[in-house]
């Protein structure tokens, strides 16, 4: 049917399969909610802090605001990674990944309000 089909966003996507228009014709965008380790329960958190902060600026951004949702893992935001849904934000997924570990750890510090590594 050659219907486009565009990889999830984590500031595009909603839970389910969507119908969107990309450069001048209607296409798929995929959903959250379909990302193989993520979860019911992450991808709830996520669209629930996106609609009600706005979109996400980075990963920093995103780890800040999702982090005190305990359904939202490390290894979830690892696929998210993977699976290109921060492309829009960043599209070097190796670099992401290699940032996450302090990333997480920082978040996860500044929702303790401690200097030591919470996991």
């Amino acid at each position: 049917m050659k219907i486009p089909v565009l990889p999830p966003d984590i500031n595009k996507s909603g839970y389910d399969f969507r119908i969107e228009t990309h450069d001048g014709q209607k296409a798929i965008r995929f959903g959250l909610g379909a990302i193989k380790n993520v979860g019911d329960n992450a991808v709830e958190a996520i669209l629930k802090v996106r609609q009600q902060n706005g979109l996400f600026t980075d990963i920093a951004d995103f780890l800040r605001r999702v982090r005190p949702h305990r359904s939202v893992t490390r290894a979830a935001v690892e696929c998210l990674i993977k699976v290109g849904a921060f492309d829009s934000l960043h599209p070097n997924r190796q670099q992401l990944l290699q940032a996450l570990e302090l990333l997480w750890d920082q978040a996860c510090k500044r929702r303790s309000g401690t200097s030591g590594v919470v996991r």
